[in-house]
């Protein structure tokens, strides 16, 4: 719970008089910027991801000579995905809440950084919003208002997808196959939205880690934070008696993507080619002193030779393509990040790919496809 003080009236020159409950900046939930939806002359809407998978939209309601006031309306995956859709309005979306956050905002200095400061933040009821900071009842998301990333997210929808599953299970194994899946799928998200310039850039930070030593782990987790609820992987319902499914909601682009790949190495010249290069690399990794081959921990960098970038390189090119990655490849590139780095980034993805590949191997998931009789 956030605690408030008494109900009071805050008052900024300049700007409208707001009524409502003052809160500390500090008991802000946290929000990250995923992408502006309208702009003019500066943004207006913007989209910001939240933690529990509860997004929020920041609109411009106001300014001074010094200072901007934001509003913060939290929402749903299933309200956001209508006010794309041109379902809800905007100011559907504010009375879908019982209260909204209103702050000012200016820029500042912190350590030597031009920062944004949040300040006077009030809690107020949506009966007590003044009319003008109200959208009027025609607030659509239309087309003709709407950035590219809007565009981009209007034309993004999720639908259902099956993983079936079968034969003997056990609770790690229902833990393991959504948890795999989640970050090969996280992976495609990143590397398929880098139009967004937030997703770029935090891949490019990302990737840049790498030389610090970013673990493995970190990284995966990194790019699944990327995602806003609206296109995270959502459970629409779970069944297991021997066939089971497990049915989500998600971008089917990107989960059949993955389903291409699996699909690929169920050849078992295909999966054996994979096996080998992955020893193979291995071995070449220890003779040439490279640290961080299957470390899931951070591993340092190195100075390379022209021949073994060009070895690094070629592994690399090979594995995206037996594992039918083609199209990320130039993207890798362009994202930034030496031959080791890349190679260390698709062994990964490898490592995940494989548990999954093994599992359909053995009959045991079926990726894009449910399991259970259909009823007649």
């Amino acid at each position: 719970m956030i605690k408030v003080k008494e109900h009071e009236k805050l008052k900024v020159k300049g700007m409208l008089e707001l009524e409502g409950r003052r809160l500390k900046t500090s008991a802000l939930k946290k929000y990250n910027f995923f992408s502006h939806l309208i702009d003019f002359d500066g943004p207006l809407l913007s989209l910001f991801k939240g933690e529990d998978n509860v997004d929020a939209l920041f609109l411009w309601v106001d300014n001074d000579s010094s200072r901007n006031r934001w509003c913060i309306v939290p929402v749903t995956r299933q309200d956001l995905d209508s006010y794309l859709s041109e379902n809800l309005t905007l100011r559907d979306l504010i009375y879908k809440n019982e209260r909204v956050t209103y702050f000012n905002c200016k820029e500042g200095i912190r350590k030597e950084r031009r920062v944004l400061v949040k300040s006077s933040c009030i809690l107020v009821d949506v009966n007590k919003i003044p009319d003008l900071y109200l959208p009027n009842n025609k607030s659509f998301l239309y087309d003709g208002i709407s950035t590219p990333e809007a565009m981009s997210l209007k034309k993004e929808v999720c639908a259902d997808y099956d993983l079936g599953i079968d034969k003997e299970m056990y609770l790690d194994d229902l833990s393991i196959i959504p948890r795999k899946f989640i970050e090969l799928y996280s992976f495609h998200y990143a590397l398929g939205h880098l139009n967004i310039p937030a997703v770029r850039d935090r891949v490019v930070d990302l990737t840049d880690k790498w030389e610090g030593g970013i673990s493995v782990v970190n990284m995966f987790s990194g790019m699944n934070g990327l995602i806003p609820a609206i296109h995270k992987p959502k459970v629409q319902s779970l069944i297991y008696n021997s066939p089971g499914n497990i049915k989500l909601n998600l971008l089917v682009t990107l989960a059949d993507e993955i389903k291409e790949s699996i699909s690929a190495s169920m050849s078992d010249i295909r999966f054996n080619r994979m096996s080998k290069i992955y020893d193979s690399t291995y071995k070449y990794f220890k003779v040439n002193g490279i640290s961080g081959f299957d470390s899931e921990t951070s591993a340092k960098d190195m100075s390379l030779t022209d021949d073994v970038k060009i070895n690094l390189d070629k592994r690399a090119r090979i594995f995206i393509r037996l594992m039918k990655l083609n199209s990320y490849e130039k993207v890798m590139k362009w994202v930034g990040g030496n031959e080791l780095q890349r190679l260390r980034t698709i062994l990964a993805y490898y490592r995940r790919f494989k548990i999954l590949s093994k599992y359909q191997k053995e009959g045991k998931l079926l990726i894009g496809t449910s399991l259970l009789l259909k009823l007649p």
